[in-house]
């Protein structure tokens, strides 16, 4: 017996020194993480305290604030948090408050939640490459110093590395979205949003970013919009060609297309002969299809140009 408790006392003292030795190295890693912030050409500032003992490394900061001075951005939030489980360091869970002020040149913007949280994930070998990292936002609402907000019940987006490094999962997801103003034919509510594609970077996206990797291929494997009447789902492909222009192909399906042609002409207040070429053809495309209220079409990039169907829609989007 008096062996057991020594093992267990042993035990007890080399696991309150190691949370010792790793709680002061993660206040260490905070504190040295806002001091390099200059070096970057940010300022920003906030009192770090670590607690947790004896299974988790709590790290607390509190009146965060960050600011680019170039590009006029701030972010400001009465605390974040960061958590770590002991035994496995390289999983890291953030926590944020609602209240976060996001300041920009234009406008100003709140963000509130009941529940907003993140993770991330690193491979617990060699430099600790990043593995995964996502975050969610629950009856979350974004408002504006302009007068309009943005709400929603459910948002979670996600990146996990591939067996590619330079290839990552990524998917977003919102349920229940409320926009500022509804538009014509269209209700104000969006009831999901859904994609999942893999994304290739270049170079390798990084846990320190470094670098700026450019996203330089995208394969669409899904993606859905349900807005009341209109339902949207596409699936492709796109990468840079040669001269760094997307080049591919994306199938869209438009279910109750006429709503969403109604709401588009309305916001692109298009000049009225372009407004009749467009309705014509996409009435003359729907006759096609087995059932009018339906679309299908291809949104096409090539050669610099992009084009939706048989319509023109300018240059293609630069990817490097």
């Amino acid at each position: 017996m008096r062996g057991l408790i020594a093992v267990v006392i042993g035990v007890a003292l080399v696991w309150a020194g190691w949370w010792m030795v790793g709680s002061r190295a993660a206040l260490r890693g905070a504190e040295a993480v806002l001091a390099a912030l200059p070096s970057r050409g940010l300022h920003g500032g906030a009192e770090v305290t670590v607690a947790g003992f004896p299974n988790r490394f709590d790290l607390t900061f509190t009146d965060l604030h960050l600011t680019d001075p170039q590009k006029g951005l701030a972010w400001q939030t009465p605390w974040a948090q960061v958590f770590a489980m002991g035994w496995k360091p390289w999983h890291l869970i953030g926590a944020l408050p609602s209240g976060q002020r996001i300041t920009t040149p234009y406008q100003d913007f709140t963000l509130d939640g009941e529940m907003i949280r993140a993770s991330l994930q690193m491979r617990p070998a060699g430099d600790l490459a990043l593995e995964q990292i996502s975050g969610h936002v629950t009856a979350g609402q974004l408002a504006s110093s302009q007068g309009w907000a943005l709400g929603w019940q459910w948002a979670q987006a996600s990146l996990a590395r591939q067996d590619d490094d330079r290839k990552h999962l990524f998917a977003v997801k919102a349920d229940a979205i409320s926009l500022p103003v509804a538009p014509p034919g269209l209700s104000a509510q969006v009831e999901g949003l859904e994609a999942v594609a893999i994304l290739t970077f270049d170079p390798d996206l990084d846990r320190y970013l470094t670098s700026a990797p450019a996203v330089v291929a995208v394969d669409l494997r899904e993606a859905r919009l349900i807005w009341g009447a209109v339902k949207l789902f596409g699936k492709g492909t796109v990468a840079a060609d040669a001269a760094g222009l997307a080049e591919g192909e994306v199938a869209l399906r438009v279910e109750g297309w006429r709503p969403a042609w109604e709401a588009l002409r309305a916001a692109a207040n298009l000049p009225p002969l372009v407004q009749s070429g467009i309705a014509a053809m996409l009435e003359n495309l729907s006759q096609q299809s087995a059932n009018p209220e339906v679309l299908d079409l291809d949104l096409v990039m090539e050669g610099g140009m992009m084009r939706l169907g048989p319509m023109p829609l300018g240059p293609a989007p630069r990817l490097r």
